[in-house]
């Protein structure tokens, strides 16, 4: 890795992603169109039972799904709009935590979340 490339990494933030989605089919579909349009890196699909309040009443449901992926902060704002495209969900909930990792792996989010990257 270059000097440059290397400086312009540690100068980024990067984000770990959670996008909620009702079935797994709409997981699907948010992880494809969001890792096609580069927006993220690629991800995951964590599927478990879920336990909350809606419209007044407490909801079960044995598979709600979540998407986990990361990217870079400069891809927010876009990756937002996408996402509310995509999901079915009366409320899309998305949740964006800063971390660190190690310098491929964030050179790695950086390469491949660039519209040039192939």
């Amino acid at each position: 890795m270059s000097t440059q490339r290397y400086r312009t990494i540690h100068l980024l933030e990067f984000y770990q992603i959670w996008l909620s989605a009702e079935r797994e089919e709409d997981a699907r579909k948010i992880l494809n169109g969001l890792t096609t349009r580069k927006l993220i890196v690629g991800g995951s699909i964590v599927n478990a039972p879920s336990h909350f309040w809606w419209k007044g009443k407490e909801i079960d449901l044995q598979d709600y799904c979540y998407v986990m992926a990361f990217s870079s902060a400069d891809r927010k704002h876009e990756i937002e709009k996408e996402y509310a495209r995509l999901s079915t969900e009366e409320i899309p909930m998305a949740s964006f935590t800063k971390f660190e990792g190690n310098e491929k792996f964030l050179a790695y989010i950086y390469e491949n979340t660039r519209e040039s990257s192939k």
